[in-house]
């Protein structure tokens, strides 16, 4: 098994691509969406500083909206489509009705997935309770709806179990079939990232170590070699780039964030994207990150504006230069 050792987001993807320069690595195989190569064994990431989850990358691009409110979206449960798709459309083509995810991460873990259990609330009763438990363990995959199935959305992250043996919250992800750009050092590292420092707000203990099992661990090659392309072509050393690292902002009062978070999806619910925006959050995390996060976005996406500000925050800073990216392409 290949281990990859990060304290970033960043440092994994390019680690992550350099494994994959390297042909005794990887096999060419074909899958249902294209070639792709695919290691020879088994990949762990493993995350020292897991909050240092924003890829600040131009060359990657990746989308901060997008990941931030789809890891939101994740911790409150939800497995609508309507709400996902204002900041990325493509997720449209992974609903089989065009309303629901078969497969949604929130949706399994909250009471409405797997048989009515709410794992992630039971989970952080198991901890407070005994830190030193063994079997906090939340199961996404479900054989009764997956083994066979034929979906869009069947999960690739099936398994997670979280620690708090060690005196922090370690949280381990088994994932069955995980594409190395846009999900393992894409989405996925965003949304167990914030899924253990939920864990951690609402337990009260420091945040640990995140790990990621990748069985099927691949890239898709157009994908990568597109990215690749776009690194020599603007002379960057892809494995050595320098990481611009913002502080991480800490999330504060435990039922205020839950109120904040709930209260954020209610409000959007009850008339979209005014309400959303105007709600009055009671937590520095929604007011310091979400709020100016979803007014930037919806400025641009409804006005085609522009950031009006300088930011120093990660997420605000990567928000800000992925507007600002598309403004100089859209006018040149």
């Amino acid at each position: 098994m290949k281990v990859i050792v990060a304290d970033t987001a960043q440092s994994a993807l390019q680690q992550g691509l350099r494994f994959f320069s390297d042909d005794l690595n990887y096999s060419f195989i074909q899958s249902r969406a294209g070639k792709v190569r695919a290691a020879h064994t088994p990949v762990t990431t493993v995350y020292h500083r897991p909050w240092n989850r924003v890829i600040m990358d131009p060359i990657r691009d990746a989308n901060p909206f997008f990941h931030l409110f789809e890891s939101l979206w994740i911790l409150a449960g939800r497995n609508d489509v309507a709400f996902l798709t204002q900041f990325n459309k493509k997720m449209e083509d992974y609903s089989d009705n065009g309303k629901t995810y078969h497969g949604a991460y929130g949706w399994r873990l909250a009471q409405n997935g797997n048989d009515g259990i709410d794992q992630l609330t039971k989970v952080i009763e198991m901890i407070k309770k005994n830190p030193k438990d063994r079997r906090c363990v939340m199961s996404i995959w479900d054989p009764a709806l997956d083994l066979g199935a034929d979906s869009l959305d069947i999960p690739c992250n099936d398994m997670i179990k979280v620690d708090a043996s060690r005196g922090k919250i370690d949280l381990t992800v088994f994932n069955r079939s995980n594409d190395m750009i846009w999900g393992a050092y894409g989405a996925n590292v965003v949304q167990f990232s914030m899924l253990q420092e939920y864990i951690s707000l609402m337990t009260g203990i420091p945040i640990g170590t995140y790990y990621q099992v990748s069985t099927d661990y691949h890239v898709y090659e157009d994908v990568y070699m597109k990215l690749m392309g776009k690194y020599v072509m603007n002379d960057i050393d892809v494995y050595h780039q320098p990481i611009r690292v913002f502080p991480a902002f800490k999330m504060d009062n435990p039922e205020k964030f839950d109120y904040d978070l709930f209260g954020m999806f209610d409000a959007w619910d009850a008339d979209s994207i005014p309400e959303m925006l105007e709600y009055e959050y009671q937590t520095d995390y929604f007011r310091t990150i979400v709020q100016p996060m979803a007014n930037m976005f919806f400025a641009y996406k409804v006005f085609g504006n522009g950031p009006t500000r300088d930011y120093k925050y990660d997420w605000l800073v990567a928000g800000s230069e992925w507007i600002q990216r598309r403004l100089e392409t859209k006018a040149g």
